[in-house]
């Protein structure tokens, strides 16, 4: 029997217009987060360090990289690689480009973390040459606390919506191949304890 969904009134006043705007945007994210919220204790999140984010290499395409790899170090924070909730790149404002050397290049990452705490990440660094390639150099991270009203004013919202979307759609995947393994073992030890009767 299918079940009924019950769309958030937000979301619904959102679908009667055609295109969303960035208020819009607002709106669906701050919808998507109350509906998640209730269950962020009980699910292990992505964390920040998974966060990708696009180096541009020679040939002019991204290539994205995990913020873990790109940063050696965060000095000791109440914020770091480990940090669990939900985060994306400004894709909107990337200047992060290996082909700048010599100019110092940046790109902010922001979402939510599971304490519902809503954070802003700055990552700087500045591209040498070296051998004739090129190279990220030193690497630096900024973590900082910020709130929702600063995060709808500097971002679009679009971004962090869908990332939360596709963490409920990987979860609901993990959990069907988990609940047939599970299945599975079930069946094996209800067999045998039933033939050692």
């Amino acid at each position: 029997m299918k079940r009924k969904v019950f769309l958030d009134n937000r979301v619904l006043d959102v679908l009667k217009i055609t295109k969303p705007t960035r208020s819009d945007w607002s709106k669906l994210l701050l919808a998507r987060v109350d509906l998640v919220k209730p269950y962020l204790n009980r699910f292990t999140l992505p964390t920040f360090g998974m966060c990708r984010v696009p180096v541009y290499a020679d040939h002019g395409r991204p290539h994205y990289t995990e913020v873990v790899y790109l940063v050696k170090s965060i000095d000791k924070a109440r914020f770091g690689f480990q940090t669990q909730g939900f985060f994306t790149a400004d894709h909107s404002k990337v200047n992060f480009d290996l082909r700048a050397v010599g100019n110092k290049s940046s790109i902010v990452i922001y979402g939510l973390t599971r304490t519902g705490e809503w954070i802003q990440g700055l990552l700087t660094f500045t591209p040498i040459s070296k051998y004739g390639c090129w190279n990220l150099g030193p690497v630096e991270l900024k973590i900082n606390k910020t709130d929702f009203t600063d995060i709808t004013q500097a971002f679009n919202c679009h971004d962090l919506w869908r990332e939360i979307g596709d963490w409920i759609r990987r979860l609901h995947e993990d959990s069907l191949e988990r609940l047939e393994t599970i299945s599975d073992l079930k069946d094996i030890v209800g067999t045998e304890e039933l033939l050692l009767r």
